[in-house]
């Protein structure tokens, strides 16, 4: 009974947050075709302290065999190729404009299929299956044409179910080179060659928030778009070098915890060809472990922080055993961080701490925490730390980095 409700605490202790209206992205994801990699990005680090931690914090190689064909190296510059983020299953598509494969964030291959549309794939989306809390749909262009598919089971190698059919895209200027769906609006965004974001109705036709060029880089090649699904009309797109952060129709978007400047360059490698956006929470700061040997304990999460998530979790690895952990649930990220016993605090104002939670043999655990319907779409956001307090004789505490969440709605 003491361990449900221990259970109950944390899931409520990550809500409770939903109080504070601190609008904010998560991190990216990009493709480069020449190297056939995938970066993920966060930050630029901002400020005395340097957070978020970044700016790269993930990435694979993705040109692997499978059972069918799979994404492969695409040539730069060109039309082909893109990247996508499945917030449900937290897994990375990748088309090379010939095939379409999913990947875990690892770089495993778990499924992949063929082109179904005309031309080479030159944008690749995800959005929300509608009414489902754990399916979604990947929103395709050839640069004439949009679709949106249901992926089939895996390991895929047979034709995805179309779930709206392909049409012309009749609002963005072709030939388009990325696309991606804004659930608020029921829109989709699109890059365009000509340097112009088009908002298109699905089906075809202009979407109540027009065509637009975005901030930072005018009337050059665009080649990526992503809507930042935590803030709410706002979306990011490139060049393939730099990133602009915008809101629908162009205005440049306010600083954010995660990007406080409206235009910052790709850390990864250059150029890059399209963006998804990725919810699950990012990391800053540093923990510690004052006096022992081993390096400070970590914070984690399983899955992206989205509204819905019912299988989103918290976790802790490489505490001490037998030690006592706390949750530390924040409004804001200090700079500097106050010391707590040598180590650093870098969350506060912190109206909730949820604990003692005892330590097992393994060092960490694994909490469920899950997020219901109805908190997402808000920019509503919670800083997260785990404070140990450290068995006799050693004694003191061990911290961890802290973690950003803002949740979002797929």
């Amino acid at each position: 009974m003491r361990t449900r409700l221990l259970l109950l605490l944390v899931a409520g202790a990550v809500l409770a947050l939903a109080v504070v209206p601190q609008a904010g992205g998560q991190s990216l994801w990009g493709v480069n075709g020449p190297t056939a990699t995938v970066a993920q990005l966060t930050g630029p680090p901002f400020g005395a302290c340097a957070y978020p931690t970044g700016p790269g914090i993930g990435g694979f190689f993705y040109a692997l065999p499978w059972a069918c064909p799979s994404a492969g190296p695409f040539p730069p510059g060109g039309m082909m190729g893109d990247v996508a983020v499945d917030m449900f299953m937290d897994t990375v598509w990748v088309t090379d404009g010939f095939s379409v494969t999913e990947y875990t964030k690892a770089g495993a291959v778990v499924n992949s299929f063929a082109n179904p549309l005309p031309l080479p794939l030159t944008g690749l989306g995800w959005s929300a299956l509608p009414g489902a809390v754990a399916a979604g749909v990947l929103w395709l262009t050839d640069g004439f044409l949009a679709a949106a598919v249901i992926p089939p089971p895996a390991p895929g190698c047979v034709a995805p179910a179309f779930f709206v059919p392909p049409f012309p895209l009749i609002a963005t200027p072709p030939p388009a080179t990325d696309i991606d769906y804004d659930a608020g609006s029921g829109t989709l965004f699109l890059t365009s060659a000509v340097g112009l974001i088009a908002n298109e109705l699905v089906g075809g036709g202009v979407g109540p928030f027009g065509v637009f060029p975005p901030p930072c880089f005018a009337g050059v090649f665009l080649d990526g778009i992503a809507v930042d699904k935590s803030a709410g009309m706002t979306l990011y797109a490139t060049d393939g070098v730099t990133i602009a952060r915008m809101l629908f129709g162009g205005a440049p978007a306010a600083p954010t915890f995660y990007t406080t400047v409206p235009c910052f360059p790709w850390a990864g490698i250059v150029p890059l060809s399209g963006l998804a956006f990725d919810a699950t929470p990012i990391s800053y700061g540093a923990g510690a472990n004052p006096g022992a040997v081993p390096p400070p304990p970590v914070a984690g999460t399983v899955g992206q922080a989205t509204s819905p998530n019912p299988t989103f979790a918290l976790t802790l690895a490489g505490a001490m055993p037998g030690g006592l952990a706390y949750l530390f649930v924040g409004t804001g990220a200090p700079c500097p961080a106050p010391l707590f016993f040598a180590c650093p605090i870098l969350v506060a104002p912190i109206p909730l701490i949820v604990g003692p939670i005892p330590v097992p043999v393994a060092g960490g655990f694994t909490i469920p925490a899950a997020i219901p319907a109805g908190f997402g779409g808000f920019g509503l956001s919670a800083y997260l730390q785990w404070i140990v307090a450290r068995p006799l004789p050693l004694g003191g505490y061990q911290t961890t980095q802290a973690l950003e969440m803002t949740l979002a709605a797929p």
